[in-house]
């Protein structure tokens, strides 16, 4: 399995590289709901 990460400042265009990848049929996630996730509980 390969894992592609992307970090970067807001407006950086992260964003729209996960979108194209989930367009590409390539599972995103995004740690910051993952950890927003994890709070709630």
């Amino acid at each position: 399995m390969n894992v592609i990460g992307t970090v970067g400042l807001p407006g950086s265009g992260k964003g729209e590289a996960a979108t194209v990848a989930e367009a590409a049929g390539v599972p995103v996630v995004v740690m910051g709901d993952v950890i927003r996730e994890e709070c709630r509980e």
